[in-house]
């Protein structure tokens, strides 16, 4: 299985708490991470003609799709439910999620 790539801000407290909570919860090792301050996020931000103007955010890139900003989330959380990386009853970013 191919991995998601989350691009992140490296200097956004939310971006580095909200990767730690991904972290935490990815028990089958879905995503992998890179900041955009980085070689590697700038390469991939390059590569997939990814929106510079949104490298102070969050970018995912999952096969040949970007998603940036509040997308990005919205990809996030339209996973399935039994997603093993999603905790139950957990919020996301201060919104509680419906079962």
């Amino acid at each position: 299985m191919e991995k998601d790539i989350i691009i992140f801000d490296g200097d956004c407290n939310f971006c580095n708490k909200y990767i730690n909570f991904v972290i935490a919860h990815d028990h089958a090792n879905r995503f992998v991470f890179t900041s955009s301050q980085s070689t590697t996020g700038q390469v991939l931000l390059n590569k997939f003609n990814a929106d510079l103007k949104y490298v102070d955010s969050l970018v995912l890139i999952s096969g040949k799709k970007v998603f940036t900003r509040s997308d990005e989330i919205f990809f996030m959380i339209s996973l399935p439910k039994d997603a093993t990386w999603y905790p139950e009853n957990q919020p996301i970013a201060g919104y509680q999620l419906p079962k």
